[in-house]
């Protein structure tokens, strides 16, 4: 049986929740995926973390082999049907619809913060990096688009007008980060992924 192909734009081409599951489940997104994941057991195992959020958590792509690694799991997403079917699939976890704008959670309540794929949708970066800052104990790990240092922001194409999708010079997403939380930036990773973009892993530590 042949996989589908990778579609950065199927949101906006009008996949169903679960066309898209299966979708990401079985492209090479899984091998982005599998990274994010040893980052965040890495991260846990170094500071003895118990809790982690994952915001932008989709459908809780994440959250089954996070949760695994002994620790409180809680996701969040904007959108009210793909928390609806994180809880569908994995009802003994915590989801919340939740802007990362403006995150319902105290200061310092998760060890670790992920934000994986989730500032390439938003119109400014800056405020989100911030508040995922503010509710960080000790390390936030951030995956984002990024293209090469000729222009700081890319808009990538769609057929959505109202839909963003942008990638980021590594330098501009670094700037946006140090702006946000006072704290330089790790660089885990640069992988390449379509039309000479890349997915970049990042971490901060508190």
């Amino acid at each position: 049986m042949s996989l589908p192909t990778y579609d950065p734009l199927a949101w906006e081409r009008g996949c169903t929740v679960e066309e898209l599951y299966n979708l990401y489940a079985h492209t090479g997104w899984r091998g982005y995926r599998l990274r994010n994941v040893g980052a965040v057991y890495m991260a846990v195992t170094e500071l003895q973390a118990t809790t982690v959020l994952d915001t932008g958590c989709f459908i809780g792509m994440y959250s089954q082999p996070i949760s695994a690694a002994n620790v409180t799991y809680v996701g969040t997403d904007v959108t009210p049907k793909f928390i609806e079917k994180a809880k569908e699939l994995q009802p003994d976890l915590r989801f919340e619809v939740a802007d990362v704008r403006e995150l319902p959670f105290r200061d310092g309540e998760f060890d670790i913060v992920l934000c994986f794929g989730t500032l390439i949708h938003l119109d400014s970066v800056a405020g989100a990096i911030a508040e995922l800052w503010r509710v960080t104990n000790q390390a936030l790990l951030i995956e984002a688009t990024t293209h090469n240092e000729a222009m700081h922001i890319v808009e990538i194409p769609n057929e959505n007008p109202s839909f963003i999708h942008r990638a980021y010079s590594p330098s501009c997403l670094l700037d946006e980060i140090k702006l946000a939380t006072g704290q330089g930036a790790c660089l885990i990773s640069r992988v390449a992924t379509y039309s000479g973009l890349h997915s970049t892993l990042l971490r901060v530590d508190k």
